[in-house]
């Protein structure tokens, strides 16, 4: 392997004739661990750099961008370990990490911890009409179990 980073954000496509084809987004990441799309907003959480960055996604599919060229809508430590996320379709991302704290950083991009002291997270969903989170948490032992947690958005 090279040297430097080489994550990357690719798109899928399957034609008529079911044929699949696939190309480079965005290029260069460090660790890409979560994606959402809303409107023409292209989110990536880069789990190895902290950084949650934005595209826009008729940008990027016209011509593949590199992680330099995305706009850092919030930045982490690097033990916050991002993981999944999910969005609103207002844009609001909501998402965790290994370090076990759930945030949200809204359109504007204001972060802000929803709870913490969780072993870690490895997903979150949305359910946006009953204004709740579901969380996947990991086993705080190697032998115990995970969970799914329900957290309120009101």
């Amino acid at each position: 392997g090279g040297s430097g980073p080489s994550g990357v954000i690719s798109e899928l496509t399957v034609g008529a004739a079911g044929l699949a084809g696939e190309r480079d987004l965005v290029t260069g990441l460090s660790k890409p661990a979560g994606v959402a799309v809303v409107g023409d907003q292209l989110f990536v959480s880069d789990q190895g750099t902290g950084q949650l960055l934005a595209y826009s996604l008729a940008a990027v599919r016209a011509q593949p961008a590199t992680a330099k060229d995305g706009r850092v809508v919030a930045s982490f430590t690097t033990a916050d370990g991002l993981d999944l996320m999910t969005a609103a379709s207002d844009g609001t991302l909501y998402f965790g990490g290994s370090g076990g704290t759930l945030y949200v950083v809204s359109p504007n991009g204001a972060v802000k911890t929803l709870a913490n002291g969780w072993p870690g997270i490895r997903g979150v969903a949305l359910d946006a009409a009953n204004r709740r989170l579901f969380v996947a948490v990991t086993a705080a032992r190697a032998d115990g179990p995970a969970s799914i947690r329900i957290v309120p958005l009101d």
